[in-house]
């Protein structure tokens, strides 16, 4: 009985690491969140400048639409800058984004609905989201 006591204890972290390994992508977004993944070289290239400064002049088009935007490089940072929780390696591999420098969409579903060279006019974006029948069915429902 006494050996059982400490070998639980040993065992608990290596459960809570493997548990937290999936908190290194993007599934705890799924359904809630659409994603905008910038995805370049550095974190500070005027490619990623531009396409930040036209997607913060359209702050209510990016709520509406449920739109968190992170940047890639060797780590992940959030649209305002600050270092995400998240693995980079995870999802330049999960979204084959090895030599990409652009724009990836994420659905709510995790599926990458678009794939595009740096820089996209927001409107061009919000186009393509509301046409997609979740964010049709999101508007119905607002209306209602």
């Amino acid at each position: 009985m006494k050996l059982r006591i400490p070998l639980l204890f040993l065992s608990l972290p290596i459960l809570f690491a493997l548990s937290s390994m999936n908190a290194q992508g993007l599934e705890s977004y799924q359904w809630k969140n659409r994603i905008l993944l910038l995805k370049d070289v550095k974190s500070d290239t005027d490619a990623v400048k531009e396409q930040l400064q036209l997607l913060r002049s359209e702050d209510t088009g990016l709520t509406e639409r449920d739109l968190k935007i992170f940047i890639i490089t060797e780590k992940v940072l959030t649209g305002d800058g600050e270092e995400a929780p998240l693995s980079a390696s995870e999802i330049i591999k999960n979204f084959d984004l090895h030599d990409f420098q652009g724009i990836v969409l994420i659905g709510k579903d995790g599926g990458q609905k678009m794939k595009k060279p740096f820089v996209l006019a927001p409107e061009e974006i919000f186009a393509l989201i509301d046409g997609m029948p979740m964010r049709r069915s999101e508007i119905r429902k607002k209306g209602e």
